[in-house]
């Protein structure tokens, strides 16, 4: 097992930015950074839950964050640089559009929390929770486009964005 993901690894590090070359592998990639992209803000938002209850520092949200802020910055600079794969410049636009924000959202409203001192009033904290939540209202409609320009370039491309059905599990007995 260990094998086949270091294979993996070097097959998809070796990728770089050439790795969508047809319209499904694109639409694939897509798909992966806003996959991506949840995760890493939903990680952040289940430390900071977790260093609330604990009564922890808040600059244990830092690791969460910078990554948060690499993985932006590497798939604004992969979307940037990369060719048009069968006519995928408003898809690019749009998701290019949700990074960009993204990177705002991170910079205006994530930061702070990592400057509260450790036993941060509730109110400091609710009072960032609100900045956030304000700060990422304009974060639905990009989500929106993204998805209108995913279906379009579907549609354009004969490509289905519904999910195969998942794999039956190995039946184990003998």
């Amino acid at each position: 097992m260990k094998s086949f993901l270091l294979c993996l690894g070097v097959v998809l590090m070796s990728m770089g930015s050439s790795y969508a070359q047809t319209a499904t592998l694109f639409n694939a990639q897509v798909q992966n950074t806003m996959d991506s992209l949840n995760m890493y803000a939903s990680l952040w938002m289940h430390t900071l839950s977790f260093i609330q209850d604990s009564n922890s520092g808040y600059t244990g949200l830092t690791p969460y964050r910078t990554d948060l802020q690499e993985y932006i910055d590497e798939q604004t600079e992969q979307y940037e640089t990369m060719k048009d794969v069968a006519g995928s410049d408003k898809l690019r636009g749009a998701i290019l559009g949700l990074l960009k924000f993204e990177k705002q959202l991170v910079k205006k409203s994530f930061i702070p929390f990592e400057e509260l001192p450790q036993g941060a009033s509730k109110s400091q904290v609710n009072e960032l929770k609100t900045n956030l939540r304000a700060e990422a209202a304009g974060e639905g409609s990009l989500l929106q486009a993204v998805n209108r320009a995913r279906k379009e370039y579907a549609d354009d491309n004969h490509i289905s964005l519904i999910p195969p059905p998942p794999a039956k599990p190995v039946n184990t007995k003998p």
